[in-house]
């Protein structure tokens, strides 16, 4: 899953996020993983700069899919310890909320982190390539 001393240390940071994601953390538990001043965040659907962009998609989001998880298939961080660059592929899976449809893609991300002034790494760039459709398992999203 990881290929170097960086990406060990990145790991916990981006399980953590992923874990936050998925279990729907109030916002103001997800946003403490963000660099506000520095944010930068590229989905398919919206570039997001400011938290009250972040807030205003977070809680889109949280409307449009439920049951969701994120799988780290692959992380690869590079550069140094206080910026690190990061390569991840997440699988993401959910239900549509709309159509109650099971979904499940291959995502790549690149993210760029910096630390706080207590050491704590955050994300300031944060970009989500294409997403590869697989094949949904309703049962483990049930």
């Amino acid at each position: 899953m990881t290929t170097s001393a960086l990406s060990e240390a990145v790991l916990p940071f981006a399980t953590d996020w992923f874990h936050s994601l998925s279990d729907r953390d109030d916002i103001d538990v997800v946003t403490r993983y963000l660099q506000l001043d520095q944010l930068e965040m590229r989905f398919p659907e919206a570039t997001l700069r400011t938290e009250a962009d972040f807030r205003e998609w977070y809680v889109a989001v949280g409307g449009l899919f439920h049951n969701q998880t994120h799988d780290i298939e692959v992380l690869d961080a590079s550069g140094d310890d206080a910026s690190p660059h990061v390569n991840v592929t997440v699988v993401w899976a959910g239900i549509d909320s709309a159509t109650t449809v099971p979904f499940r893609y291959r995502v790549a991300q690149q993210w760029d982190l910096v630390r706080d002034d207590g050491g704590a790494l955050k994300i300031a760039q944060y970009q989500v390539g294409p997403m590869q459709p697989l094949e949904a398992n309703p049962e483990s999203l049930r």
